[in-house]
């Protein structure tokens, strides 16, 4: 079982309910504990659901399909395993994969499995979490216009 700080997940999670987003690392651990690698994982998680349903509601109106080229896109998983390498071992990745899926898919985008494919060549990712019925149950939640202070709800 992986350990997480949540003191440091309260406190971010906290953070960005009130309006401030802060860079990840200054609420992680010391990279020696043993809450380092999980804490940093529930973070970029939570990372990643603020910013999708943020991009959404600042500026994405109507069509809410979004190019890998345009750019609004937020934070990627690729952005955080380029910024925290120590992250880029299969079972995280495909978990992040997996998240921000989840996250665009209940914050109303429309999300291709090719989009996937082409970007995680490596990953094979569940087709149902594509399916917009599939991400408020996987997610624990009722709703798809769920408000900004459902999200996020604890990966770990």
């Amino acid at each position: 079982m992986v350990s997480i700080d949540e003191d440091a997940r309260k406190r971010f999670e906290a953070d960005w309910l009130s309006g401030q987003s802060l860079a990840i690392r200054e609420y992680l651990p010391a990279a020696q504990t043993d809450t380092y690698l999980g804490t940093l994982e529930e973070l970029v998680c939570i990372d990643l659901e603020f910013r999708w349903v943020q991009a959404k509601s600042d500026g994405n109106s109507g069509d809410l399909t979004v190019s890998v080229d345009e750019a609004v896109v937020p934070t990627r998983v690729e952005d955080y395993l380029r910024d925290f390498p120590e992250l880029q071992q299969p079972d995280i990745v495909q978990r992040l994969v997996e998240q921000e899926i989840l996250v665009r898919v209940n914050a109303g985008y429309v999300v291709e499995s090719s989009e996937y494919r082409s970007r995680f060549p490596s990953i094979t990712v569940d087709e149902s979490l594509f399916s917009a019925d599939a991400a408020p149950a996987e997610a624990g939640r009722t709703s798809s216009n769920a408000a900004v202070a459902s999200f996020p709800y604890q990966f770990g």
